[in-house]
């Protein structure tokens, strides 16, 4: 079974003529005025300020969805991003803790800056180890890219970090390994869990590798030992071998959804659906404990 080819997988920037084919005049456009297809948003941090995102133009967007799927494409013939990396696009940030599950000891690291840390000369490099000709991997990298890096709220951003990032992760996943250690990435956290203690030199290597591939980290960095405190992974609180959600009778929002969920399931609003359907993708005991008691409170109101 023959692969579609690179060259292929991107051909919809171009229109074919009888003679040749050109760069499409509505992919031209954009290209040549790429900073008038963003606006800027400002998102507040729940770990307080701002997060600024880039919006792209609908446009942009559509030409950006249809360069991510290629690349998901490419990726799954090559096997280009390791099956570590999680925070693609899709939601699977309990995929992400899974593998830490069983591990007592987990240190934690972020990536300071993680999408302004891949800039323009290295995303041009991703596209072409992708398979893209020189010209190809500049307009692409043109499409993706804003004030010579890449921005957050941009369809293809996460994807292309990953790629970017791929000598990073196999060399911090080939130390985990020789120590016996697991190890993941989900976006700009990483996380290295392990049965035994996670020595300070271990801690010094890792850091070593990141800085070795032009990254820096955030300074605050910390083992935890999920017999005596619980740690939070992307959202997910581990403790004991325990996955829960922070509404767990044992976390700081019990109280929050405990008064929330009302008797009666026509009055959940949309936003404490969305809480409920993360408490069940979690911790699926603990949603069945919150709804049982709501099934008790309704039958003895009426």
């Amino acid at each position: 079974m023959m692969h579609q080819t690179e060259q292929e997988h991107f051909d919809f920037l171009y229109k074919h003529t009888s003679r040749d084919k050109i760069l499409d005049p509505q992919v031209q456009y954009i290209v040549s005025h790429i900073d008038s297809h963003y606006r800027e948003e400002k998102r507040l941090k729940a770990s307080g300020g701002f997060r600024v995102l880039h919006k792209p133009s609908e446009q942009l967007k559509q030409i950006q969805i249809k360069i991510l799927e290629e690349i998901k494409k490419i990726n799954a013939e090559k096997c280009t991003i390791s099956p570590r990396v999680f925070g693609l696009g899709e939601s699977n940030m309990k995929e992400n803790v899974l593998p830490h599950a069983k591990n007592r000891h987990i240190f934690k690291i972020d990536i300071k800056d993680f999408f302004d840390s891949v800039n323009y000369e290295k995303v041009k490099t991703g596209f072409k180890a992708l398979g893209c000709n020189d010209e190809k991997a500049e307009i692409l990298t043109r499409l993706c890219t804003y004030k010579y890096c890449i921005p957050q709220g941009v369809p293809t951003s996460s994807m292309l970090a990953s790629i970017c990032l791929k000598n990073c992760d196999r060399r911090i996943e080939n130390l985990c390994e020789e120590l016996g250690m697991v190890y993941t990435r989900y976006a700009d956290d990483i996380t290295i869990s392990c049965k035994n203690k996670i020595t300070d030199e271990t801690q010094r290597n890792i850091k070593k590798i990141i800085t070795q591939e032009g990254l820096t980290t955030n300074e605050k960095t910390k083992v935890v030992d999920t017999r005596s405190e619980p740690c939070e992974i992307t959202g997910v609180i581990l403790q004991n071998g325990k996955m829960m959600t922070k509404y767990h009778p044992d976390q700081e929002k019990h109280d929050f959804i405990k008064k929330r969920i009302p008797i009666k399931q026509s009055e959940i609003d949309p936003q404490l659906c969305g809480v409920l359907e993360w408490i069940r993708n979690i911790d699926p005991e603990y949603y069945h404990t919150l709804t049982n008691n709501q099934r008790t409170a309704k039958m003895q109101s009426e």
